[in-house]
């Protein structure tokens, strides 16, 4: 999806400026996991897949990708869900426009 939000940024179908790009301007989320999952998890679940990680596990969340369209004012506003610690949720707004 990042890859697709980046091309339209850049009106591009060039996958290396798209990397460049993303490499450069991005903020992905970090991904803390234990070496022994990393190590034995893709063995239990086949979706696990770190082949196209080198170094620290980074992704590109909703919020990673909300707070970058932000960044290139793209975003007016945009709406969160939380859980509370009762296991409820809401939704809450934050305003983008300057």
């Amino acid at each position: 999806m990042l890859d697709v939000v980046v091309a339209t940024l850049l009106d591009t179908d060039d996958i290396g400026q798209i990397k460049r790009t993303i490499s450069n301007e991005f903020q992905a989320q970090e991904i803390e996991l234990n070496p022994f999952v990393q190590l034995l998890g893709p063995i239990f679940v086949k979706e696990l897949s770190l082949s196209d990680h080198a170094g620290p596990i980074r992704t590109a969340t909703f919020s990673t990708i909300a707070r970058y369209m932000s960044s290139k004012s793209l975003v007016d506003e945009m709406f969160v869900l939380k859980s509370d610690s009762e296991g409820g949720s809401h939704a809450a707004s934050e305003d983008f426009r300057t």
